[in-house]
């Protein structure tokens, strides 16, 4: 177990997580995915459940559900946590700015299977607006499905 003098300068253990040491604890498990490590690790439980959307909790600070227009946002959902999908395989997904995946729009550059589908946005059966930041098939960046799991299904509609 570490404590807070065995955490690196500028970093905090969080309570419950003695592993992980971060600069500001109180962004984990507040509702909004901080995608990048120390956050988005086994050892600080993938930002509390905050990039996931079967593990982020609605009644967290931000809800789970910034949207376009907000003070706040795009926070995406870079799920890292195996118990949740669509996995996201970090070390072949390279995706610079990780809050762009599972933020609503299609980046046609994170539509991988390593990158988790861009978190199922480029889909109209996977986009989620509920979490969605932007509009689901939004103009600027409409679906593009490439997903096997959804395109081959008999109702598959692009």
């Amino acid at each position: 177990a570490t404590s807070n003098n065995e955490c690196p300068e500028g970093t905090s253990s969080a309570p419950g997580l003695p592993n992980c040491c971060v600069p500001d604890p109180s962004f984990l498990g507040d509702g909004a995915c901080d995608a990048h490590p120390p956050y988005n690790t086994a050892d600080c439980g993938y930002d509390l459940g905050d990039c996931c959307r079967d593990s982020c909790d609605p009644s967290s600070a931000f809800g789970c559900d910034a949207k376009e227009g907000d003070a706040y946002g795009p926070f995406g959902y870079y799920c890292l946590d195996p118990r949740y999908g669509p996995a996201i395989d970090e070390g072949a997904c390279a995706a610079e700015n990780r809050e762009w995946v599972g933020d609503g729009g299609c980046d046609p550059e994170y539509n991988t299977a390593e990158c988790g589908w861009d978190g199922g946005d480029c889909c109209r059966q996977s986009c989620d607006p509920k979490f969605a930041y932007y509009e689901c098939g939004r103009e600027a960046q409409p679906f593009d499905c490439k997903d096997p799991d959804i395109i081959y299904r008999a109702d598959y509609i692009p």
